[in-house]
């Protein structure tokens, strides 16, 4: 009779065994949710990043054929240039996803030999979210 009670202990898990096992998955399981929070976070900035280097670079494109087409335009006058407001809209909708500001220097670029001159201009942009104020190359 002895021996029957031993096996029948010997099968299984306490309550005790199952309610530990199951505080422990709820900690990895949380662990896991924070995880993922601040992925979605890295993800919405990551996005927000290219948009705005997206809109730089499609400014310097536009510059870059406004000197083929018209070297002496105003917006190639050496100097600070801008802020343009540009946007980003949401194409399901049309609402406003990030709005930013464009701002761009021109200068003109020094020739090294004497008494030459050179036909190129440097042009450094910068985007700003949001704020007219915060200028970031």
């Amino acid at each position: 009779m002895q021996s029957a009670l031993d096996n029948t202990r010997n099968q299984g898990f306490s309550l005790i065994e199952v309610l530990i096992a199951l505080v422990i998955m709820a900690f990895g399981l949380l662990a896991v949710a924070q995880l993922m929070i601040a992925s979605a976070g890295a993800d919405c900035l990551a996005r927000s990043k290219d948009a705005a280097t997206t809109l730089a670079v499609d400014k310097l494109e536009f510059l870059s054929d406004l000197y083929r087409r018209n070297p002496n335009s105003n917006e190639l006058t050496p100097g600070s240039h801008g802020p343009e407001q540009a946007q980003i809209l949401n194409p399901a909708n049309g609402s406003t996803l990030n709005s930013y500001h464009i701002k761009w220097v021109v200068e003109n670029v020094a020739d090294p030999r004497p008494n030459q001159s050179l036909e190129i201009k440097k042009i450094s942009t910068g985007k700003i979210l949001d704020s007219p104020s915060q200028f970031r190359s």
